[in-house]
């Protein structure tokens, strides 16, 4: 008897920015059958708006879900956008070609109202996963502050305490728009933060990636051409590989393979070497009062079995 069937799905709204993780996080959300999809908003950040909505609409159309797609935020709320194309390849998906007759076309209207009036419109608040630059959200504060009611809660891939990746101290999606990031950490709705000290404490590797290859589901393929054009896996063999966006969706999905630690974070908006860092106040009794929940310390064996059920 498949008990799966008896747990109420999750309903999302997917903040995104594909990226070759934020992929497999869509597809991994799609075939784990445990989230209810509500729409997909997509986000300059590991390349040019024009590319992240490009590649949602893509992706959305190789899973076949026909939800509301709307294209966001073209740069953070001051400032230049910055890329990571040399993390994701030339258009973000590893420079993996695709033909764009597309079946889903990304809704072009104000993001920021309509992020207002879809949530409103809901039964009931709805999570967000938000696993891209933080400024579709951040406008979205800003323009209305009674929309906090109809959030459940916000997972935020973001951040990092012991070190970053864009720079030495920032993540990326933080340093993208570390002012957004400041907005929403203080905007009182509850939220889960997944820094890079829970994204990468383990990798998959090749052997992993492989048995995508053979998966049953065209859409897990994909994902194999996709790391394959980046990364060449037949000259990397010993290669390992994060998937940032795919351990948040987890979190939601299997809370219990990981800790939950009351946090106050701040975000540095102006240093010199640190802008864009995440200060984690992890002083025990003299910490600043906690205003998010740190994800931390993932269980990878369960987390890696249950990913090649979903997918493979």
């Amino acid at each position: 008897y498949n008990w799966s069937t008896m747990k109420q799905k999750y309903s999302i709204i997917i903040d995104c920015d594909p990226g070759i993780d934020d992929s497999f996080a869509l597809v991994y959300g799609h075939l784990s059958n445990s989230f209810d999809i509500k729409a997909v908003f997509s986000v300059a950040g590991n390349v040019p708006i024009e590319m992240t909505t490009l590649n949602s609409e893509f992706i959305l159309s190789e899973l076949n879900l026909n939800v509301p797609l709307y294209r966001g935020a073209e740069g953070p709320i001051v400032g230049e956008p910055i890329i990571a194309k040399y993390a994701h390849g030339s258009n973000g998906l590893g420079g993996y070609q695709f033909e764009p007759n597309l079946k889903v076309h990304a809704n072009t209207k104000n993001p920021t109202d309509a992020y207002y009036e879809l949530l409103k419109s809901f039964d009931e608040p709805v999570i967000i996963a938000a696993i891209g630059p933080l400024t579709n959200l951040a406008k979205l504060f800003m323009a209305y502050p009674d929309v906090n009611q109809y959030i459940k809660a916000i997972y935020v891939m973001g951040g990092g305490i012991v070190k970053g990746n864009y720079t030495a101290s920032a993540e990326f999606n933080i340093a993208a728009d570390p002012l957004a990031a400041q907005i929403v950490i203080n905007s009182g709705v509850k939220q889960y933060y997944e820094p890079l000290d829970t994204t990468t404490a383990y990798g998959f590797n090749r052997d992993f990636m492989m048995k995508l290859k053979d998966s049953k589901h065209p859409t897990s393929q994909l994902l194999f051409k996709i790391i394959d054009a980046k990364e060449k896996l037949d000259v990397n063999p010993n290669a390992v590989y994060y998937l940032h966006d795919l351990i948040t969706l987890i979190a939601i999905n299997h809370p219990e393979w990981f800790d939950f630690i009351d946090v106050h974070i701040a975000v540095e908006l102006h240093g010199v070497h640190t802008t864009g860092m995440t200060i984690f106040d992890l002083r025990g009794e003299r910490a600043q009062k906690p205003n998010a929940i740190y994800v931390a310390h993932p269980k990878f064996s369960e987390i890696q079995k249950h990913v090649l059920e979903v997918l493979v």
